[in-house]
């Protein structure tokens, strides 16, 4: 019988826990959106996505393994400038001097519950940023491939420990589209608590 109510508890507990984490992950989802639509009041995503996607020739596409040598280039030159107090290049400072970082900084600011907000062209690249992310590629990681590879929007990751924050957040992911063309995605940090 001891056998029997322990798996019974093992169960409530079990369900109780997963049944917390949906709710968890409603809730950073249900959060995400309403801030995603207060930065689309402020923020031309089409616009700022053309201007990036451009800069890659006709057809260009990313998949989850290879990267784009000069995404690959500027990538080694964020994480040393990022961890080791490397050069800033001019490219770093571009994305986060840009208009669309400092108006992302502004409504984070006046929202407690966001942690950072980066936005993602179609190759992974980041574009937009607050605060600085650990590195340039994201297209390495689920946050793009999901939406963008595979078209799962919201994509909401694990709550965790962030490296680039220090906060323990979850994040959620939204493809980006301009006429039904996937064109960058965008992923906003929140706080778990």
């Amino acid at each position: 019988m001891k056998l029997s109510k322990s798996l019974i508890l093992l169960t409530l507990m079990l369900s109780t826990g997963l049944a917390n984490a949906d709710d968890m992950a409603t809730k950073i989802a249900e959060k995400g959106e309403r801030f995603l639509e207060s930065l689309q009041k402020e923020i031309n995503f089409t616009e700022l996505l053309s201007k990036s996607n451009s800069m890659y020739s006709a057809g260009a596409t990313r998949t989850a393994t290879a990267v784009p040598a000069d995404i690959a280039q500027k990538d080694k030159q964020w994480i040393d400038w990022k961890k080791n107090g490397g050069n800033k290049e001019a490219f770093i400072t571009e994305v986060l001097e840009s208009a669309c970082s400092k108006t992302v900084q502004q409504l984070s600011a006046r929202k407690n519950y966001i942690t950072e907000v980066f936005i993602m062209d179609k190759m992974g690249a980041t574009i937009c940023a607050s605060p600085a992310t650990s590195d340039y590629d994201q297209g390495d990681e689920a946050k793009w491939q999901e939406p963008f590879l595979n078209g799962k929007t919201p994509f909401i990751g694990k709550t965790e420990k962030d490296e680039s924050t220090g906060v323990t957040q979850g994040q959620v992911s939204y493809l980006l589209k301009n006429a039904g063309q996937n064109i960058g995605v965008i992923t906003i940090g929140l706080k778990s608590k």
